[in-house]
């Protein structure tokens, strides 16, 4: 890649899929991508682009040109001296090595493409569990997260409902342009920010960088930071895909899993594992699709969600 002083979006993205970007310039394109949704929507186009020629590429390269090569006997396998036999063994397995990292990138490219294309944002509904052996400690301004819902409706908006032990509800979402908060009855204000991400906190994985509830930029950004790795097919007949944070000083949790339909582009499960302390919280999360029913757009707005005669105090 020629590095440029201040090189384009479309320059990063471009060698970062041709695998020539330095560290600084892999960070700046992590930065622009997180920056905004439509950078995250940006880099999927791009992505599917870019994916759809090289699968074109390598079609053609299967093609036959002129060229007829008889099949071999069966029985010469069966006369291959047993060094011979190992070498080939040795070298499908290296083979297969060095081709596994560029079929999960592939695996994940075409994922981010399924979930930028046309018609791709369908309302989902998740559940959300704390995996870890010891439960979350009671704390009346820190509802747990085992057990919270979560509601998403690309590219930007989210619902996240956490309950209290005695069933009180506290709420937080976004509409794409405000975040919001809403706390149980007799514990505050309603509270509105400009910032769309101002109360994101509680969502999995976004204090480290993965914001679930834009899933083209969270699999932009574990594109772009992690090493992956492909996983057996489940017995739902969903793809996998693990993802291995490559330094301790990018943002996000430990290790990422990923189920989902390769047809449709839905991801049906995701598993964080290393989630920071700092905050508090487990250590361990997965969120599993449990809906995918339409939900009104008025529903994630905060109005919605608490009486008309609530206060509501706008923090910025």
């Amino acid at each position: 890649m020629n590095h440029q002083a201040n090189p384009s979006p479309e320059t990063l993205i471009d060698g970062h899929l041709d695998g020539n970007l330095t560290p600084d310039e892999t960070a700046l394109l992590n930065d622009w991508i997180l920056a905004d949704p439509a950078n995250a929507l940006a880099f999927g186009r791009r992505v599917r682009l870019h994916s759809q020629l090289r699968d074109l590429a390598f079609q053609t390269t299967l093609e036959p040109e002129n060229l007829a090569t008889p099949p071999q006997p069966r029985r010469r396998w069966r006369r291959l001296p047993l060094a011979g036999a190992l070498v080939v063994v040795v070298a499908m397995t290296a083979w297969a090595l060095l081709l596994q990292p560029a079929t999960a990138a592939r695996e994940l490219d075409r994922l981010i493409a399924a979930n930028t294309a046309e018609g791709a944002a369908t309302d989902r509904t998740y559940r959300i569990r704390n995996l870890d052996a010891i439960p979350e400690a009671h704390d009346p301004k820190r509802p747990p997260i085992d057990g919270a819902t979560l509601r998403v409706r690309a590219p930007d908006n989210y619902v996240l409902v956490r309950s209290q032990p005695d069933g009180s509800r506290w709420i937080t979402g976004s509409d794409g342009e405000t975040g919001w908060s809403v706390p149980p009855d007799g514990q505050g204000a309603v509270r509105v920010s400009r910032d769309p991400m101002r109360f994101r906190g509680p969502v999995p994985g976004h204090q480290t960088g993965i914001p679930f509830a834009n899933l083209p930029a969270d699999l932009a950004h574990l594109r772009i930071t992690y090493d992956l790795t492909l996983l057996p097919v489940s017995p739902e007949g969903w793809k996998g895909l693990l993802a291995r944070k490559r330094s301790t000083w990018d943002r996000g949790p430990r290790e990422v899993e990923i189920r989902f339909d390769s047809r449709t582009g839905i991801v049906h499960k995701m598993t964080f594992h290393g989630m920071p302390k700092a905050r508090g919280g487990p250590d361990s999360v997965m969120v599993e699709l449990v809906g995918q029913e339409s939900l009104d757009s008025a529903y994630f707005h905060h109005e919605f969600h608490h009486a008309a005669n609530r206060k509501v105090v706008f923090e910025d």
